[in-house]
């Protein structure tokens, strides 16, 4: 957003993120949220980006998750985050995941981020080429052009030319004309939560391998409480591997509901499911009768 204010009569035409690619002044805030008093939580998250705690604490709003993580991890927003973190208890208003914001009925929330911060909004994708035609669109799925290539093998199912990432708070999906090379560097922070019990409030952490570790541990616990909205790569497999593991029927929360079979079905290669089956967990009669229904081929050693 830049410091000039559009007409935002319309509650359709505000947006939800103000603060990227560049934070307004603290005038421009200050003028929007006097238009606008439905944004002023929107205006302080602008302010934890920007730093501007005077202004903060004139909106008066409740001390906000979204808020504090965001100015967690902006350098002049110190005063900001320590400002919330003082305060008794902190409320979930600011939804990123479908950028909503709960002004009526806001619960209490822990940070646990899900915030996409500032610096996720930098990742850039390129746009690729799309194949096969997006929901809503007519006609079938095959080419119009008889001379077009056929899809690549990795494409499945019709592809936009980019990926639609778990937040989309600039509504553009993060498109440009590059994409951004992501560090897979694990934080010193993350692998000491890998086997220590989580905080009340999560730190600054990549929780991709969080997530990934409690399913395939199998701790429900901790993965109903980690787990975004959509799987991750190779979270099937964990979430597999954790059931088996535990030697449990697939559970009806924390864990998506799996059919045995359509487990097994994933877990495919021999030498896995041997492995499996050897374990002390997994050491049931129902469970190794049904493992060799599906694979006869399996020998288990006592």
């Amino acid at each position: 957003m830049s410091n000039r204010i559009p007409d935002l009569t319309k509650a359709e035409d505000r947006p939800y993120c103000i603060w990227h690619p560049d934070v307004p002044s603290e005038d421009t805030l200050r003028t929007l949220v006097q238009r606008c008093p439905d944004m002023r939580y929107n205006v302080g998250r602008a302010c934890a980006v920007g730093g501007y705690i005077d202004l903060y604490r004139e909106l008066d709003i409740l001390p906000e998750v979204a808020i504090a993580e965001e100015a967690r991890e902006s350098g002049p927003s110190d005063d900001i985050y320590n400002l919330i973190m003082a305060a008794p208890a902190r409320y979930t208003v600011m939804n990123d995941l479908d950028r909503t914001l709960d002004l009526e009925h806001p619960k209490p929330g822990h940070l646990n981020g899900n915030t996409a911060i500032r610096a996720l909004l930098d990742n850039k994708q390129e746009f690729d080429r799309p194949y096969g035609r997006m929901a809503g669109e007519e006609g079938d799925s095959e080419p119009d052009d008889e001379d077009e290539d056929e899809w690549p093998i990795w494409v499945v199912y019709p592809y936009p030319g980019f990926n639609r990432e778990v937040y989309n708070i600039t509504e553009d999906w993060n498109i440009d004309l590059f994409t951004t090379e992501r560090s897979r560097e694990i934080a010193p922070e993350a692998v000491s939560l890998l086997y220590s019990p989580l905080p009340v409030d999560l730190p600054t952490c990549d929780k991709e391998g969080l997530v990934l570790v409690a399913a395939y541990n199998g701790d429900i616990d901790r993965y109903a409480r980690l787990r975004g909205p959509w799987m991750l790569t190779s979270e099937w497999q964990c979430i597999v591997h954790g059931i088996c593991m535990s030697g449990r029927s697939p559970p009806t929360q924390g864990l998506p509901q799996l059919r045995t079979s359509m487990s097994l079905t994933l877990l495919r290669p021999q030498r896995l499911l041997r492995a499996l089956v050897g374990r002390p967990a997994a050491r049931q009669d129902c469970r190794r009768r049904h493992l060799h229904g599906h694979y006869g081929a399996l020998h288990h050693e006592q």
